[in-house]
């Protein structure tokens, strides 16, 4: 029974290692931009650096062996890379609007406060002040 056990566990074993390495690479590149086109709002700076460091990979293999792609292969990995780079682009375009939003913010106030007070100014100035007023 122990015997059986141990080759059914081996067998399954061996067939999760074949299936991970029968994932194409252009099947690899699609999950992962699939992935962080899914999550990126929510993702942290420590998402992003795992994120870029897995892309970093994928990169690393596809032009290690590009000349063997096929021309398929090649526009389905290129076409993932180009939605990557957008989804990089417009994470940090979100960034930083919501970066100038709460500069704004904080400037609302000061601005409001710095006109009032030029309006003091501007009233203290034309004010008629000569002797006898």
């Amino acid at each position: 029974m122990k015997k059986y056990l141990l080759t059914i566990a081996l067998a399954l074993a061996g067939m999760i290692v074949l299936c991970s390495f029968g994932t194409s690479l252009p099947t690899q590149f699609e999950r992962f931009t699939d992935k962080v086109a899914r999550n990126y709002a929510d993702y942290t700076e420590e998402d992003w650096n795992k994120a870029s460091e897995q892309f970093g990979k994928l990169m690393d293999k596809y032009e290690g062996s590009y000349n063997s792609f096929s021309e398929e292969d090649k526009v389905r990995i290129d076409k993932a890379i180009g939605r990557y780079r957008a989804i990089v682009f417009r994470s940090g375009m979100n960034k930083a609007m919501e970066s100038f939003n709460e500069y704004v913010k904080d400037l609302e106030p000061k601005i409001k406060s710095l006109t009032r007070r030029l309006e003091s100014f501007l009233d203290e100035l034309t004010r008629d002040v000569s002797p006898g007023n």
